[in-house]
């Protein structure tokens, strides 16, 4: 596997982490709805991540920690571990994203010198 490859599966994860935790806020305030997970494994021996739903949906806590707004009034049933996901999940796609940014420019580098 190559390292487009690794940070392809790099960035699959990331946009099913991020889809996960925005089901989980856009559900927050849902009766009987069970925040889902994000399970991510290493590929091996070739490299790179694999992720998936976990087994089954994990149960919101039962004492939430609500994210306060511009006016700090907490607001109903919003996790602060779901926006923590969501940044922590953009940051790895970025990350990811810059691995192609590296490769190209490696790319044109070489073949600038071979020009």
């Amino acid at each position: 596997m190559n390292v487009t490859s690794i940070a392809a599966s790099g960035v699959q994860a990331a946009q099913l982490r991020l889809a996960a935790s925005a089901q989980n806020i856009a559900n927050s305030n849902t009766p009987g709805y069970s925040a889902r997970s994000v399970v991510q494994t290493a590929v091996e021996p070739l490299g790179g991540t694999q992720a998936s739903l976990a087994g089954g949906p994990r149960t919101a806590p039962s004492n939430p920690t609500p994210l306060a707004n511009a006016a700090t009034q907490p607001a109903p049933g919003l996790q602060v571990d779901d926006v923590v996901e969501q940044l922590s999940a953009r940051n790895a796609a970025l990350a990811n994203l810059q691995v192609f940014r590296r490769a190209d420019e490696a790319l044109g580098s070489l073949l600038d010198s071979r020009a």
